[in-house]
């Protein structure tokens, strides 16, 4: 019976290992997302959209990965290797798909409250008639909304399962993309929880990420009637790319870590 690895780097040490191998790299690989979050506009398009996400997002994550996974080996980030999944087309495509279909399905089970709840408040309409009470429907539309995020569980676990597929794949070249999943699914096993705290433990950064746009609302509210649309409007732009920068400063530092996290398992599966 094959022995289930469990990562032996905490957190902080995962975050650390990605600080050192991020010094002097940092632009570069804010560049690589700044490229991937533009394209990723295009995903927006009506009618069209939604094809071309379904299209380019696995060879972009392969390649997102690719280029972080390389930062943690000691090489530079170069912008180019973001479309390396490109030559890895149909693998990249079908490993999405999968994925995308997966949590799809896991995610349904989130629905299920709701129409639990929209039952219910149906027959007690039925019951009460006109006379049911408001406070009665926003109780039963908060129960549907917490019970809606618990069923999310099962989604997140989901997630987090199959979260090494891509570095899988990117290791073995040769794998299908469904081998990839399952490696991934006996990869995470009993790693599921460790990678989310990981993640976890960038929320901090997350929330003063919002800060200036809470700082611009505050200012706005407060002095609406003295300043002028334009000033309104150009604030708000900075503001704005304040935040796009934010995130994606951030979410280097944070892929950097996680692909940590996969070389380590990597590494103990090599030395078991």
């Amino acid at each position: 019976m094959e022995q289930n690895i469990k990562i032996d780097k905490s957190s902080k040490e995962l975050r650390k290992m990605a600080r050192q191998q991020l010094k002097g790299k940092w632009g570069a690989s804010a560049l690589i997302l700044l490229l991937l979050f533009l394209i990723s506009l295009s995903f927006a398009i009506p009618y069209v959209g939604y094809v071309i996400q379904i299209a380019l997002t696995g060879a972009l994550s392969f390649g997102a990965r690719f280029c972080f996974l390389k930062i943690v080996r000691g090489e530079k980030p170069k912008v180019e290797k973001l479309f390396v999944g490109f030559k890895n087309f149909v693998p990249s495509l079908v490993l999405y798909l999968l994925i995308y279909v997966f949590m799809l399905l896991w995610s349904l089970i989130a629905l299920v409250p709701i129409v639990i709840i929209a039952v219910l408040a149906y027959y007690s309409y039925l019951n009460h008639g006109s006379s049911i009470e408001d406070v009665n429907i926003v109780m039963w539309i908060i129960t549907a909304y917490i019970m809606f995020l618990i069923a999310l569980i099962p989604a997140m676990i989901a997630a987090y399962r199959y979260y090494m597929g891509y570095y899988i794949l990117i290791d073995n070249p040769g794998l299908g993309a469904y081998q990839a999943l399952n490696e991934s699914k006996k990869m995470m096993k009993g790693n599921k929880w460790k990678l989310f705290l990981l993640h976890l433990t960038f929320i901090g950064w997350e929330i003063m990420a919002f800060i200036p746009i809470v700082i611009y609302l505050v200012l706005i509210i407060a002095f609406k009637e003295t300043i002028s649309p334009l000033v309104i409007i150009v604030f708000g732009i900075l503001v704005f790319l304040i935040l796009i920068a934010s995130m994606i400063f951030l979410l280097v530092y944070i892929e950097t870590a996680s692909a940590n996290f996969y070389e380590r398992l990597k590494a103990l599966k090599v030395e078991e």
